[in-house]
């Protein structure tokens, strides 16, 4: 795994993901924001996420995708972003195509 991923959330890229630690699907890192305007709706949205909500429920959530950095080749991995506490960024990793078709129908 990369040192760093993109983050990219409605279609814009809005950070990264440095130093990602993972846990079975979940990973968590530093989050570097790019500090455009989508970075710091992305950041309020989740900054007020419930964390013990959405770890139980994931449409309470919000899906992005993730690219190696400097590449957003291929489609990226599709994620639901859990928390952003301290500037640590905590999500699952959705990988399975049902599991992915979900996520695009239900998590915003």
């Amino acid at each position: 795994m990369s040192d760093s991923l993109l983050v990219s959330w409605r279609d814009n890229i809005v950070g990264e993901l440095q130093n990602p630690m993972p846990d079975m699907w979940y990973l968590d890192g530093e989050w570097v924001s790019n500090g455009s305007k989508h970075a710091q709706d992305f950041e309020i949205l989740v900054r007020n996420f419930d964390t013990k909500q959405v770890y139980q429920d994931h449409t309470k959530g919000t899906r992005a995708l993730l690219f190696e950095t400097k590449s957003l080749e291929g489609s990226g991995i599709n994620a639901v972003i859990i928390s952003l506490t301290d500037n640590r960024l905590f999500l699952r990793r959705v990988f399975e195509k049902e599991a992915i078709e979900w996520l695009v129908a239900n998590v915003r």
